[in-house]
């Protein structure tokens, strides 16, 4: 019963002591705000002025602000140039490559035209010059043709000058004199066509003797000569009858030591030589213009 009856009065005086503390606890937290109020009054006081709490805080916020805007207004202005640096250094560069391209354009342009030019001038030349060749091998061959037609009229008109016998016969012992000068052996064969042996056979003493004399006169040596009219059946041919076959014009062609000494004194020849001799005189007189 002790107990029971304690237990109550404890509890009672735990209480009290509890409220008490709360008590203390509240009056030093009164006196702390009084005393920081206190010190905030004395500190307003001593400097002379009073300015609240708020404003200079609203001014310290307005000088903050204005530093804030100056600073935005300045990367903003440094923004702007920085983009009107890089919108001008782009355009000059597109400035730059475009006007290049242009330019390598151009050259690619004047090139191809410079080749194709080149190439067209390379064509006409070659193609004035092929037909140059054509006129001058044309040119070439007609006047060849007209040589060769001169020589025909030629040819033609030693034909005639046989049909005088009497002339013919002198020129036929001229001619024999001649090729035995040339040929100066001791043993002679002449040959003449089938039509000519008869006057050959006539002008052959005078012949002889002509060349005798000429030696004679000439080297002071006395010549002898032997010779034979177409032994053996030779002849040469007889004249052109048009048909195309081989033939001859005239004259004489004479042999020695066994036929391995030729003298060919044919008016054949004889044309052919004078015609090789002239041709300078006879292409400057028929052919104003080179070829």
């Amino acid at each position: 019963q002790q107990r029971r009856q304690r237990a109550p009065a404890q509890g009672a005086q735990q209480q009290q002591s509890q409220q008490q503390q709360q008590r203390v606890e509240r009056g030093g937290a009164q006196q702390q705000r009084q005393r920081a109020a206190a010190s905030s009054r004395r500190q307003e006081t001593s400097g002379g002025e009073r300015r609240p709490a708020r404003r200079t805080t609203a001014t310290m916020d307005d000088s903050q602000q204005s530093q804030m805007n100056q600073m935005c207004t300045f990367i903003q202005q440094e923004a702007k140039e920085k983009v009107n640096e890089l919108r001008l250094k782009t355009q000059h560069d597109a400035n730059l490559q475009s006007s290049m391209q242009v330019h390598a354009a151009k050259n690619k342009i004047q090139q191809e035209f410079n080749d194709s030019k080149k190439k067209i001038q390379m064509e006409e030349r070659i193609r004035i010059s092929r037909a140059e060749a054509e006129l001058r091998v044309k040119k070439m061959k007609v006047r060849e043709e007209l040589l060769a037609q001169v020589k025909a009229e030629a040819m033609s008109s030693l034909e005639k000058a046989t049909a005088d016998m009497g002339k013919y016969q002198a020129l036929l012992e001229d001619l024999i004199v001649q090729g035995l000068v040339k040929l100066n052996e001791s043993k002679v064969e002449v040959i003449v066509r089938v039509a000519d042996v008869e006057l050959a056979k006539k002008v052959k003493t005078t012949a002889i003797k002509k060349y005798v004399d000429l030696i004679k006169k000439e080297t002071g040596q006395t010549a002898t000569c032997n010779i034979e009219i177409n032994p053996n059946g030779n002849a040469l041919p007889p004249a052109a009858d048009g048909s195309g076959k081989k033939s001859c014009a005239g004259g004489v062609k004479l042999l020695a030591s066994n036929g391995r000494i030729v003298c060919d004194n044919t008016l054949d020849s004889r044309l052919a030589t004078a015609f090789d001799e002239l041709m300078p005189e006879i292409r400057s007189t028929l052919f104003t213009n080179r070829v």
